[in-house]
């Protein structure tokens, strides 16, 4: 909030969880934008997940879907595809006792990526 604007930017939401499944919806950007998500918990390590969103003014529509899970390692794995383009993904293993490595990769469509390492200590 802007003392001297108002209010400048706001958004609603909603969510429903039931069982294994979550649904949300939000109208964000001052109302010009529509985002609808889904969540399904498959099995005690999996979840699936989709998202939707779509902007009033000029009509660009997005989609996204993923898969995350725990491997019987420990390990976990993330994958996502989306409509702009783009697909990712991600493994977090324990390289130590406290210490986790993540390692992360997002391939566009022209085959520009970017990758990352992250290494967190628990204490």
């Amino acid at each position: 909030m802007d003392a001297s604007k108002g209010v400048v930017s706001y958004a609603l939401a909603a969510q429903l969880a039931a069982d294994d499944l979550t649904l949300s919806a939000v109208v964000a950007d001052e109302l010009s934008t529509i985002k609808a998500g889904a969540a399904l918990k498959v099995d005690k390590d999996t979840t699936a997940a989709a998202e939707v969103v779509y902007k009033l003014n000029g009509g660009d529509l997005k989609l996204a879907g993923g898969l995350a899970t725990k491997l019987e390692s420990g390990q976990s794995v993330r994958a996502v595809v989306c409509s702009a383009g783009h697909i990712s993904g991600s493994l977090k293993t324990s390289v130590a006792d406290g210490l986790d490595l993540t390692a992360c990769l997002q391939v566009h469509k022209d085959m520009k990526y970017k990758y990352g390492l992250q290494f967190a200590m628990k204490t």
